[in-house]
């Protein structure tokens, strides 16, 4: 960390630079990608969440999404297919009566798109745009990752993905934080 602020829309970090380029540019080698990916996220999701101070939970992300809907700060132009063509409010009440049940809390990146995560020399090396890091559900994290792969390199990759990182393919919360982050 080199310096922190405070501005008029919010609070600053500076850091000094990590090393490497974003994922996308190892799209190319495709299991290169997937094993970057799964290490990014594994040591990430290793943290104590206990550490963490910034509660991302379901609900508390539902309240963040209702505030930034009534604030008018959602695009309801960029929707997922699934939502496409639906207002904010739809998209609320759908989350709000489709919640999943918790499968615990740890540190998630909240973002964690190939774009977000760096590598170097074939190897994970950090992460940017950390804004929405929190404690929530793993899948706040996985569902993110698992269509970013889908369009880097495509839907033939997510299986080898979950494998790599050791979790098993959840539809249900896929499709729930998929949702949910058309509204940050």
């Amino acid at each position: 960390m080199v310096d922190t602020g405070e501005s008029g829309d919010g609070l600053w970090l500076l850091m000094t630079a990590v090393s490497g380029q974003d994922l996308t540019h190892s799209a190319q080698n495709r299991t290169e990608f997937v094993r970057i990916y799964a290490q990014g996220l594994e040591r990430l999701h290793a943290l104590d969440p206990r550490s963490c101070p910034f509660d991302h939970s379901i609900d508390q992300r539902l309240a963040d999404a209702q505030a930034r809907a009534d604030a008018g700060l959602v695009d309801e132009t960029d929707f997922g297919p699934d939502q496409q063509g639906w207002s904010a409010a739809a998209v609320l009440d759908w989350l709000h009566h489709n919640k999943p049940a918790s499968s615990g809390s740890i540190v998630t990146h909240g973002d964690p798109s190939a774009p977000n995560i760096l590598a170097s020399e074939g190897r994970f090396s950090g992460m940017v745009d950390l804004a929405r890091l929190g404690v929530a559900d793993l899948w706040q994290d996985l569902a993110i990752a698992c269509r970013s792969i889908q369009h880097n390199i495509g839907a033939d990759y997510v299986a080898p993905f979950l494998e790599s990182y050791g979790a098993e393919w959840d539809e249900t919360r896929y499709r729930y934080y998929n949702a949910l982050d058309n509204l940050f």
